[in-house]
């Protein structure tokens, strides 16, 4: 589920269209030519989402919708629900789309910056409105600069040096999401002050961000990296370190026994896909990928909310 490496990934394009366009440009008489993107013998338009995503106004990576939603969800879950969740939510959403807009405007070629600007501008002051209102609201919530701060200066330092899929970049961002969880849930506790988190919210917070960090290399050895054995292992390796984890957090009573089962399977599911989509004639694609890492994602989410 990584947004590096998500299924929504370059490796998902397919060659099909542009050979059918092109031949459709070599049967079309003179006359066809010049009538547009739309018209007859042009290239076909978009799809309005990927334009949308082209030009910074969502992210083009399916990962990152778990990602901004989920830590939110749980957090108020466990905290008890309030209306505030929607407003700390919109917030949020709002700031992660400007996030997403100044990256693509950084990895965007010059000519095509201006169009991305506009969604760097509409989401940013989004964004700057509802937190700085709901900030206003709340000022206890000031306290999660601290650690919010050092995590985005790691993610725009690696994203202006054109570094945007690195795994500093990744990990980075996962932290800041996962982060969400504990501040959704202490605005349900004591108006968003950090200090009224118990010891089991971050670790949920931290068991979810970890499966976040693990879906990268799992992904990633079955789309960038395949072939490369180091990427299964690795996935591997780190599954079965959290499941020992997550056992012991389980019999101290910190997180939820369902976690450990859920845990098992994803370190299961980190060497049988790979395998699975090497035997295969054709690799698994993305589309099969992203839709079956959101299962994964989906049932830890039960498990965290479960006693």
């Amino acid at each position: 589920m990584s947004t590096s490496d998500s299924a929504g990934g370059p490796e998902a394009s397919s060659s099909a269209p542009q050979a059918a366009s092109g031949s459709t440009r070599r049967a079309a008489p003179s006359g066809a030519r010049g009538r547009g993107r739309g018209g007859k013998g042009g290239r076909q338009r978009p799809s309005r989402l990927r334009a949308l995503a082209r030009d910074g106004w969502i992210p083009d990576q399916h990962g990152a919708w778990p990602m901004t939603v989920l830590p939110i969800v749980i957090g108020a879950v466990l905290g008890g629900p309030t209306w505030e969740h929607l407003v700390l939510g919109f917030a949020w959403t709002t700031a992660f789309a400007c996030f997403n807009a100044v990256e693509h405007w950084v990895k965007s070629p010059k000519r095509r910056r201006s169009a991305v600007v506009r969604a760097v501008v509409a989401s940013g002051a989004v964004a700057a409105a509802s937190g700085g209102a709901y900030l206003a609201f709340r000022p206890a919530l000031a306290w999660w600069a601290v650690g919010f701060a050092p995590l985005v200066g790691v993610a725009l330092w690696e994203v202006r040096a054109g570094r945007e899929r690195s795994i500093p970049a990744r990990l980075a961002t996962i932290a800041a999401s996962s982060l969400m969880l504990p501040v959704a849930f202490s605005v349900s506790a004591s108006g968003g002050f950090p200090g009224s988190v118990p010891a089991r919210v971050w670790v949920a917070a931290g068991v979810l961000g970890a499966q976040f960090a693990g879906t990268v290399p799992t992904v990633r050895s079955m789309v960038r990296g395949r072939g490369d054995h180091r990427w299964v292992t690795g996935s591997v390796l780190f599954h079965a370190l959290c499941t020992a984890a997550v056992a012991g957090l389980a019999e101290a009573g910190l997180i939820s026994a369902w976690a450990v089962p859920v845990w098992v399977a994803m370190t299961v599911r980190a060497w049988a896909m790979p395998a699975w989509s090497k035997r295969r004639a054709r690799p698994l694609p993305p589309k099969i990928i992203g839709p079956l890492e959101f299962v994964w994602v989906g049932l830890l989410t039960l498990a965290l909310v479960l006693p």
